[in-house]
């Protein structure tokens, strides 16, 4: 017996999602894969629910008996809740990872961490999104429809192996960008188009040339720190409206091009762990800096 009073967790939701194979005769327009979508978010209270599903035989087997024919519709009205969800989380679950999140087609918030995805779920028709974190898993490419997302303003994929960002300089309506950890080391010209974007987070990549970044016109807040010593060199001549800039733990000699022209709202500013020997004298000139770290370097 197994008391169905509460599902606490995802796990269980998905070891009776695959022993109910009899909801999928009884109530054909609900596909079992659903059911492992069940409560990882929230925990759903079946409290309709006051008998015993007996099974007799293990969970992936067909021969189930369900006591009452009604739990079938109980069951259907909470599957119903999912479609109508609006955030969802699934957490170490690759399992239960399949295009049926398609139909989902009211989600704004979805995060599928630490899952072991080798690439995105299909989430083209998802288009209420604004909020996505994919971060934690193996994915290698962003698919170009992302840009067809037209009200996504938050994109996490921290910790993945993707080289090519292409495909999110089109984003309408994206204000904070996460892709820590990948193996970026090319920043494509296209990367400008980002007309909305305030904070760029691109700490352990393998960039080197940063020219194009700082050129991001609303670009508020940009973090290269940790980028295995590939950034060496600072451009001389850029135009930003930069606010906070880390660039910590890279090869940086030279920041002479860190200047009150260059960067005239500059605030904070984290230039620890470089090679820099040096302060150029216009470092006294901005006028709105009020942090600045310049912790490990060469200077005398």
């Amino acid at each position: 017996y197994i008391d169905t009073g509460s599902f606490d967790n995802i796990e269980l939701a998905f070891q009776l999602a695959k022993g109910f194979r009899l909801i999928e005769e009884l109530c054909d327009e609900i596909e079992r894969t659903y059911i492992s979508l069940l409560t990882y978010d929230e925990s759903w209270r079946l409290h309709d629910i006051k008998d015993k599903i007996e099974i007799k035989s293990k969970l992936d087997s067909e021969d189930i008996e369900i006591l009452k024919e009604e739990k079938v519709e109980i069951i259907k009205k909470y599957l119903i809740k999912i479609f109508e969800k609006e955030r969802l989380t699934i957490n170490k679950n690759p399992d239960i990872i399949t295009d049926k999140i398609s139909n989902l087609t009211n989600l704004k918030s979805l995060r599928i961490i630490y899952s072991n995805l080798k690439k995105f779920p299909d989430i083209s028709r998802l288009t209420e999104l604004e909020d996505i974190d994919f971060s934690s898993n193996q994915i290698e490419e962003i698919p170009d429809y992302i840009q067809n997302l037209e009200k996504l303003d938050l994109l996490n994929l921290d910790d993945n192996n993707i080289k090519d960002i292409k495909p999110i300089c089109n984003l309408k309506k994206i204000i904070t960008l996460s892709i820590c950890e990948n193996k970026i080391s090319h920043i494509p010209d296209e990367i400008k188009n980002l007309k909305t974007i305030e904070q760029l987070i691109l700490e352990y990549n393998y960039i080197e040339d940063i020219k194009n970044l700082l050129e991001i016109e609303c670009l508020e807040v940009l973090d290269l720190g940790y980028n295995y010593g590939t950034i060496k060199e600072i451009p001389k001549s850029f135009n930003s409206n930069l606010e906070v800039l880390a660039l910590e733990s890279n090869n940086i000699k030279d920041i002479s091009g860190i200047s009150p022209s260059n960067l005239p709202k500059l605030q904070s500013l984290s230039l620890n762990d470089n090679l820099i020997e040096e302060l150029p004298d216009h470092m006294v000139d901005f006028e709105d800096l009020e942090y600045i770290w310049l912790v490990n370097n060469k200077l005398k």
